[in-house]
């Protein structure tokens, strides 16, 4: 059997493997809850009609003053407690689930390297059972020091035993401070299953960094410079 091009592929998690709007929606509905049974008053309808893919939290907090009049910071408090420590009802995308299988099937490892609240991003993965599917899950906010999220691919790739010229790294949006995921070597690419502006204005990464509308194109993506057009790119 021929070695495979990749060794591993790595994963974010909101948007990426999961849609973010389900946990948005999942905190919605434990915040009403706890709204209804303090103040007997239901809001849900209000927060999902009100929320526009920004900071859920926002959200509510908007919902709430425009519902109360004002919101006092012991609420303020409450409300971002139940938000952020509900237990979510979210489900993997299934072009997730399939990448993760045929990636298996040609004997590439595959594995979680998170940003984000550790806490969250672990409640997250348990709806998920993500422990099931993924080699390797790493929280890239239980590492110390100042580059935790190259430290966490690093940490990734040693678990894997994956090369890190030979790993891909899949998030949902570029951001500058994924510049030090390449410079180890690994291969950023971006999932956009929306078409939405998709900007990547720094110079190194222009026409470097694949840009993908499903899981399932990952594997066709080569490790030289890479034309996003051949790669179903969806650009603004």
């Amino acid at each position: 059997m021929s070695t495979p091009a990749w060794s591993a592929v790595l994963f974010d998690i909101d948007d990426v493997i999961y849609p973010m709007m389900q946990y948005a929606t999942s905190g919605f509905k434990a915040v009403s809850d706890f709204i209804k049974r303090v103040h007997g008053v239901e809001i849900l309808a209000d927060l999902i009609n009100a929320h526009d893919r920004g900071n859920p939290i926002t959200t509510i907090e908007t919902a709430l003053r425009h519902k109360f009049g004002s919101l006092d910071t012991r609420l303020q408090a409450m409300i971002t407690y139940v938000f952020a420590c509900h237990q979510p009802t979210i489900t993997m995308y299934s072009d997730a689930k399939s990448c993760v299988a045929l990636a298996n099937s040609l004997r590439i490892r595959t594995g979680i390297a998170a940003g984000g609240n550790p806490g969250t991003q672990k409640m997250k993965m348990k709806a998920l059972k993500a422990d099931q599917l993924m080699d390797s899950i790493i929280y890239a906010g239980d590492l110390a020091g100042t580059n935790k999220m190259t430290d966490a691919i690093t940490m990734s790739c040693m678990l894997l035993d994956a090369d890190p010229a030979r790993t891909i790294y899949v998030a949902n949006q570029y951001s500058d401070n994924l510049k030090e995921i390449m410079d180890i070597g690994v291969k950023l690419v971006i999932i956009n299953r929306e078409n939405r502006p998709v900007h990547i204005d720094t110079p190194f990464a222009q026409g470097n960094i694949p840009v993908i509308d499903s899981l399932l194109n990952i594997l066709d993506i080569t490790s030289e410079k890479h034309d996003r057009e051949t790669c179903l790119a969806r650009t603004a």
